[in-house]
């Protein structure tokens, strides 16, 4: 887990607690609910790009490993369907054998 997906996740807590106070203030007092609810959905767009980071971390590390030998794809494409998707699904009649998910 990184330091962003940590903190992505703090960012969801806090905005569903956020939420819960806007629903709370629109059924008592209308107009503060719109505190808790502008300050859920920038908590949940923090959120998506603190999300966002860890995808990047995550590739730029899958990457970084491919590069030093330890997981490389092979140089030919094995099937079209393979092609197509950047190496993540095969065919049916794909003859190499599937990467094993570690993640």
């Amino acid at each position: 887990m990184t330091n962003s997906r940590r903190d992505s996740l703090i960012c969801l807590t806090i905005a569903a607690g956020s939420t819960a106070s806007g629903v709370y203030f629109a059924v008592h007092t209308s107009w503060l609910c719109l505190l808790g609810f502008y300050s859920a959905a920038l908590l949940l767009w923090c959120a998506s790009r603190l999300n966002a980071d860890h995808q990047r971390q995550i590739a730029a590390h899958e990457q970084a490993r491919g590069e030093a030998g330890a997981d490389a794809p092979p140089l030919t494409p094995c099937c079209q369907f393979w092609t197509a998707s950047k190496g993540e699904v095969h065919g049916a009649d794909c003859t190499r054998t599937r990467r094993s998910s570690a993640a």
